[in-house]
């Protein structure tokens, strides 16, 4: 489960949970940003979700591969590991 699904599901915010988990798994949070949004709007409608889109279109404007299981984000022009 990913951390922002376990948050929703658990509805407990925690800071200090976040930043040991970010710095256990060395992680960077990538800000959204217009360059992001405008990658996003876009995209052809292979996925319907939008959060996944997001993902997508960040993934795409900084040439940063994406993990995931997804067999739609096959479809958009960004390396997938996994």
């Amino acid at each position: 489960m990913t951390l922002i699904k376990h948050l929703m599901t658990s509805r407990i915010i925690c800071n200090a949970c976040i930043a040991g988990y970010k710095r256990f798994n060395e992680i960077e949070i990538l800000q959204i940003n217009l360059t992001h949004l405008s990658e996003m709007m876009k995209l052809p409608l292979y996925h319907q979700d939008p959060f996944d889109r997001l993902i997508i279109a960040q993934g795409i404007s900084e040439k940063l591969p994406l993990i995931a299981r997804d067999e739609a984000f096959k479809n958009y022009p960004i390396d997938i590991i996994w």
